[in-house]
């Protein structure tokens, strides 16, 4: 079983061009401002506010630990914003914000939601666990951005605090005995599992093993059990809360490489695990998960129309990214790349003023009137405020692991205008991509590595049929085609430079209900609809507000039907220059069928050309289509 080395910091990490564009527009929108909009994530739960007996939870449903999770995942979107584009000024606020946290460190280690009085005539708090994990996995990010080993001190100590109150608790059966709707709680295996990697006590291997076999024998509501080990190992299929699969789907493989796996049996349970949830995936990446997978007995299918909760979406990422850590295979980044170019930015408007909670690929119309988690918020606490923060979660998590050491030398897993900054043998070794990927074919990767002779392996991706490198001023250059990337090895100078095509070709991708998706290279393409933006409730002192997007002429339209022998008409264009969400620069004109078209005066079909563009550019689309097989 292969130990993973650790993410990068994101120190490490400056990016560029549409990458930047969407880290400002986020951290001056939603992600920079939500503290201000909801108590959610501005009651500083963490500190001066944590809860006590006396203190009621302030959210859409009294959940005492839903403002643990809102701010704690909140706090690693914003650490994570601020760590990659953030002013001189945000990271002094950030520093001091994390310093408020760590000065209300209890005495014994806690760092947590809950007051000291109210811990002490409880076992194991409901949702403690998992807002303990929403809170050490942002402070953890950011020490390692910072280089703070004070924070990682802290954090240390919080971790064995934790793991010696659940010595007890899980040795005698009373963790989850009392509880349900604990599921979220298991995910502590994720604390567990970073700081083994970087500290391989025997005491995180143990407590993740005992965690998980109490959750496993528990009374846990169906919606959170699909992860269970009995229920895992069972023909039953998938049906519950998509943020709960896709998180749960990580541990029995995080446990797998903290005891071995001796007998390959946790490696198996998430081969089981995998299989069971890959039904739910849709042709841009995205889980179905509205905000269950199916219904109860029912094995889950990726409709076009159903809704992608955002919260599954960041926490499925998350699963691939370790899953390609720990075996190596890069099919699994192609997963988590499909999620961060589509079916993610699909949910957020580019201008980063707010997030769907749930959003569709085939969707007509985004409004509260088709419930509460489908307008556009910045904050959604009308229903949970958890769909915003993760959000705003994924990019710097994905960052994270755009490179990874390897024995002899670096492995680029992920393409985008970057520079990495990396310690080599014999000092700094940088690599700035020059690329508008993924709008663009070529990523110019400039290499300064001062002399360093070293092998930089370059991903490329499944959906590429042809690959190609040049290289310039590399010494003793050899290129060798591996079976998931391109290994160039060489002696890298101060100006040395890799031009990588990766060939994109127009592809068909058939979905689970028999119709078909377009796919150009890693971009999902949707025929965007014309939309205006219908202001609901506006946040004080913000320009921020809730909207319900709904069609520019507030007509429905009759879907569009693609004709099979008429794609190879299809023309591609790209428009070069600066691009972002709000316009990629990428068209792809489609010869269709317009069913009711009303250009004019006919009832009957029409053949018309129909402007494609990656889903991510849209907010109301149509991204699947039914397809005339015959001329």
């Amino acid at each position: 079983m292969r130990r993973p080395s650790l993410p990068l910091p994101l120190s490490a990490v400056d990016v560029d061009g549409w990458m930047a564009v969407s880290a400002r527009n986020a951290l001056a929108g939603y992600v920079g401002q939500m503290p201000e909009l909801c108590v959610e994530v501005g009651g500083d739960v963490f500190a001066s506010g944590r809860l006590g007996a006396a203190t009621p939870a302030r959210n859409a449903e009294s959940v005492a630990w839903w403002n643990g999770e809102s701010e704690g995942n909140w706090l690693a979107a914003w650490l994570g914003h601020v760590a990659l584009v953030g002013s001189a000024d945000d990271r002094e606020t950030a520093r001091a914000r994390v310093a408020r946290i760590l000065g209300h460190q209890s005495g014994d280690g806690y760092l947590g939601m809950f007051a000291e009085a109210y811990r002490a005539d409880r076992g194991v708090i409901t949702g403690d666990l998992w807002t303990q994990t929403c809170l050490l996995r942002a402070l953890r990010s950011w020490a390692d951005a910072e280089h703070d080993e004070s924070v990682h001190d802290a954090v240390d100590r919080a971790i064995r605090r934790t793991c010696a109150h659940l010595h007890q608790a899980l040795a005698d059966g009373t963790a989850f005995r009392d509880t349900r709707r604990t599921g979220h709680d298991l995910m502590f295996i994720d604390v567990l599992y970073d700081a083994y990697l970087r500290e391989p006590d025997p005491t995180f291997a143990a407590t993740a093993v005992a965690l998980y076999d109490a959750f496993s024998s528990a009374d846990i509501d169906a919606p959170f059990a699909d992860f269970q080990r009995d229920r895992l190992l069972s023909d039953a299929p998938m049906t519950g809360h998509g943020a709960h699969v896709a998180e749960h789907a990580r541990v029995p493989l995080q446990i797998a490489v903290m005891t071995g796996d001796p007998d390959g049996s946790w490696t198996e349970l998430f081969g089981r695990g995998m299989t069971k949830l890959s039904v739910a995936v849709g042709s841009s990446g995205g889980i179905r998960s509205d905000e269950t997978l199916g219904a109860p007995g029912q094995a889950p299918v990726h409709l076009a129309e159903a809704g992608e909760e955002q919260c599954a979406l960041t926490e499925l990422a998350d699963t691939y990214l370790h899953a390609a850590a720990v075996s190596g295979d890069l099919r699994w980044v192609d997963r988590a790349e499909a999620i961060l170019l589509n079916a993610a930015p699909a949910g957020v408007l580019a201008d980063g003023t707010a997030v769907g909670y749930l959003h569709a690929e085939n969707q007509t119309a985004a409004t509260r009137s088709m419930g509460t988690r489908w307008d556009y918020s910045p904050t959604h606490d009308d229903a949970a405020v958890c769909c915003a923060p993760n959000a705003g979660r994924l990019l710097p998590l994905a960052l994270r692991h755009a490179v990874v050491r390897m024995p002899e030398g670096w492995l680029v897993q992920l393409y985008g205008p970057m520079t990495l900054t990396l310690s080599g043998r014999n000092g700094e070794v940088r690599l700035r991509q020059r690329t508008s990927y993924p709008f663009g074919e070529d990523v110019d990767i400039e290499v300064s590595a001062g002399g360093e002779v070293f092998t930089l392996e370059l991903r490329v991706p499944g959906w590429c049929r042809e690959a190609s490198v040049v290289t310039a001023r590399v010494d003793e250059v050899v290129i060798e085609r591996r079976a998931m990337t391109i290994a160039v090895t060489g002696r890298w100078g101060d100006a040395s430079t890799v031009r990588l095509t990766l060939a994109q070709s127009l592809d068909v991708v058939p979905t689970a209900d028999g119709r078909v998706a377009l796919r150009l290279g890693p971009l999902t393409l949707a025929a965007p609809i014309v939309h205006r933006a219908v202001a609901t409730r506006r946040y004080p002192g913000s320009n921020l507000r809730d909207l319900d997007i709904v069609p520019a002429d507030g007509a429905a339209r009759s879907p569009l039907v693609l004709r099979e022998a008429r794609l190879s008409e299809a023309r591609v264009e790209r428009a070069g220059g600066e691009v972002s969400w709000a316009d990629t620069g990428v068209r792809v004109t489609v010869p269709m069928i317009d069913p009711s078209p009303r250009s004019t005066a006919t009832t009957g079909a029409e053949d018309t050309e129909v402007v494609l563009v990656p889903i991510g550019q849209t907010t109301l689309r149509q991204t699947v289509f039914s397809m005339v097989r015959s001329g």
